[in-house]
């Protein structure tokens, strides 16, 4: 931990990043483009299981905001500066008391990951291959029916239709998974009735948390929709709430333009990745 106001610079030579810790935000700046920070430093979060709780920002700047298991809060402060310049700044702990080391860990793994991103992206460019197609933007919708999925001609197979629990085995249970319209961050009235039992087994069981995951399709920026994704968890959350649900027992965690279940090619593989996915857990 680290006591007071410091304000130290490093890392400003010729060559190296520039780097700040000041107030107890420490400062790096990242030679990658802003969606990528972004996407990078969501990505980070996830992976040491540390929870956001409120994300808001636009085209040039997102502030994070999240907490660690122990409720140790996280910023994470993410600014365009050129188009392929971004500034992070991360705090970790309280006024007065902050937590260096944790956001230097962090950055650390933020830096690999771009790193990576980088080093995936050249050996792209050097393949010759056609470009993707364009996808569709998500766009601001009205709430309404989830868009149909639209049926292939198959075989009939003999015997019982799949039940949700045998589709399950492939890790998404459509019962504990809320769909949304493409730009929606509102619970759709189609949805209402998984949530409405979701409430009840956590008015039931007191010893339960739930997190949500939210995601979105590929359509679109990869910043405005890690902002869509959560918006989304939190739309969830709320409809908790305002049926009994304790607040501190539903965590919320935004993914953006990931993990997808379906094709971005298609109305239906799109809809399957506009989606807040369920996870219950024992309280420890």
């Amino acid at each position: 931990m680290t006591t007071g106001c410091a304000v130290v610079l490093m890392g400003v030579g010729a060559g190296a990043a520039a780097t700040a810790y000041v107030m107890g935000k420490l400062t790096q700046t990242y030679e990658s483009g802003y969606s990528e920070a972004l996407q990078a430093s969501t990505d980070t979060l996830s992976t040491l299981k540390i929870a956001v709780v409120e994300c808001v920002g636009g085209e040039y700047q997102t502030t994070i905001k999240a907490r660690q298991p122990d409720e140790t809060p996280v910023e994470i402060e993410v600014e365009r500066i050129e188009a392929n310049r971004t500034d992070i700044g991360i705090r970790t702990g309280h006024v007065g008391v902050w937590d260096y080391e944790t956001s230097r860990q962090i950055h650390d793994l933020i830096g690999e990951r771009l790193a990576q991103h980088k080093t995936s992206r050249a050996t792209a460019s050097n393949q010759a291959c056609p470009p993707p197609a364009k996808l569709p933007v998500e766009t601001p919708a009205a709430i309404g029916a989830p868009e149909p999925v639209k049926k292939k001609a198959v075989a009939r197979a003999v015997g019982p239709a799949p039940t949700p629990a045998s589709r399950g085995a492939t890790g998404f249970n459509p019962d504990l998974t809320v769909f949304f319209a493409s730009g929606a961050d509102e619970v759709a009235p189609g949805e209402n009735q998984k949530l409405d039992r979701v409430a009840a087994m956590l008015r039931d069981h007191p010893g339960r948390v739930v997190s949500l995951h939210g995601y979105s399709d590929a359509g679109g920026n990869p910043g405005q929709n890690f902002i869509l994704s959560v918006r989304r968890a939190d739309a969830v959350k709320r409809y908790l709430a305002d049926r009994g649900c304790p607040e501190d027992r539903v965590l919320i965690i935004g993914h953006g333009s990931a993990k997808f279940l379906g094709t971005n090619d298609t109305a239906a593989g799109r809809r399957l990745n506009r989606r807040v996915e369920i996870e219950i857990h024992h309280a420890p």
